[in-house]
C-alpha cells in the first residue's frame, strides 16, 4: 500500500514490527502502573487496618507557654495555650484550663512550650514585680557593688553567693597591743540573687557591670548584712548550686595572715631589749628618780706634838 504525503510525493508505511513494539510497551506500562496503584492501596488498607486495631492512648488538655515569659510577669491569654498531653503523664501540678491561671505571676522564667506548674509560680494574690519573687517570712536587701565586688559583672539574677566583710576588730577582743585591727569574715552563706541592678532576669551570658545587687535573706540575715555594709567593706564570691554545705572559718586578720610579730621581726641585737616594741610604746612613762649626792671626802688632821729639850713643836699629820 502507498501513502501520499502532503507534498504529493510517495511515503513507505512504517514495517509492521516497530509497531508492534510501540504497542507492547505501552501496555507493559499500562500493567506496570496499574500494580503499583493496586499494591500501594493493599499497604494502605494493611496499615490503617493494623492501625485501627491498636490500643488508643487517652489524652488531656495541659497548659503550656505560648511564647518566652520572664520572672515576676502576669500571665495574660495571650502567653498561653493548651496542648493534647498522655494522660496519667502530664507534670504535677500542671492545668488543664486557662481560666484557672487568671491573675497568677510567674515566679521563675519560663520558656515556649514548657508546661505551666504550680512550683512556677508566685504565691495567689501577688502583685507583679519584685514583690511576687519574695518567699514569705523573707526579704530582698539592695547593696552597692562595684567591678571587684560583683564578681567581675558575671553574678545574674538566681546565682547564689556568699557575702564577706572586712572590718575593725572592737577592743578587747581580738585586739594586739591595746589597739583593734582589721578583719575579714564570711558572714552569710548560699544567699540567692534576686535582681542585678534593675533586671530579675539574666538577658545575656555576657558580664556586665551594675551599680546594685538585690539579695534573698532573712530578717536575722538583714541585721548581718546591713552591719556588714555600713561598718565595713563587702565581697561578693559566686558559689556552685550543687554546694551544699556552708563552711565554717573563724575569719583573718593581717597579724594572721603574715604570721606572728615574733617570727616576721628581725633578731634583736645584743643592746636591744627583749620587750616589745609595742609594748614599750604603750608602757606608763615614770619620771627618772633624782640621784643621790654624795658628799666630797673630807681631810681628817693629827696634831702631833714634839719636845725637843725645852721647846715644844707641833705638827700636823694629815690621813
Amino acid at each position: 500500500m502507498a501513502i501520499y504525503s502532503s507534498e504529493g510525493s510517495l511515503a513507505k508505511a512504517p514495517p509492521r514490527s516497530s509497531r508492534g513494539a510501540r504497542g507492547r510497551a505501552i501496555a507493559f506500562m499500562t500493567i506496570a502502573l496499574l500494580a503499583g496503584s493496586a499494591s500501594a492501596w493493599m499497604v494502605v488498607r494493611y496499615v490503617g487496618r493494623h492501625a485501627a486495631a491498636g490500643p488508643s492512648i487517652p489524652m488531656t488538655r495541659v497548659v503550656v507557654a505560648a511564647a518566652d515569659i520572664p520572672a515576676a510577669a502576669k500571665l495574660t491569654p495571650d502567653l498561653l495555650k493548651t496542648v493534647d498531653w498522655p494522660e496519667g503523664s502530664q507534670p504535677r501540678g500542671s492545668f488543664e484550663q486557662l481560666d484557672a491561671l487568671a491573675g497568677r505571676v510567674s515566679g521563675a522564667a519560663i520558656v515556649a512550650g514548657e508546661p505551666i506548674v504550680e512550683a512556677r509560680l508566685s504565691a495567689k494574690g501577688s502583685g507583679a514585680g519584685m514583690a511576687s519573687l519574695i518567699p514569705a517570712n523573707m526579704r530582698a536587701m539592695t547593696v552597692p557593688v562595684n567591678e571587684v565586688v560583683g564578681v567581675g559583672g558575671f553574678i545574674h539574677p538566681g546565682d547564689l553567693v556568699d557575702v564577706i566583710t572586712t572590718m575593725q576588730e572592737p577592743m578587747g577582743v581580738w585586739a594586739s597591743a591595746g589597739q583593734p585591727e582589721f578583719r575579714s569574715k564570711i558572714v552569710l552563706q548560699s544567699i540567692r540573687v534576686l535582681a542585678v541592678g534593675q533586671r530579675l532576669a539574666s538577658e545575656s551570658e555576657k558580664p556586665e557591670q551594675v551599680p546594685v545587687v538585690t539579695l534573698l535573706v532573712s530578717p536575722e540575715e538583714a541585721e548581718r548584712l546591713a552591719l556588714a555594709s555600713t561598718q565595713g567593706k563587702l565581697q561578693l564570691t559566686m558559689r556552685s548550686p550543687s554546694d551544699g554545705d556552708d563552711a565554717e572559718t573563724s575569719g583573718v586578720s593581717p597579724r594572721e595572715l603574715l604570721g606572728s610579730a615574733a617570727r616576721l621581726a628581725p633578731a634583736p641585737s645584743a643592746s636591744a631589749s627583749a620587750e616589745p616594741v609595742a609594748a614599750r610604746l604603750h608602757r606608763p612613762h615614770h619620771a627618772p628618780k633624782p640621784l643621790a649626792l654624795t658628799a666630797a671626802p673630807t681631810t681628817h688632821t693629827e696634831v702631833v706634838e714634839v719636845l725637843r729639850g725645852d721647846r715644844v713643836e707641833q705638827k700636823k699629820v694629815g690621813q
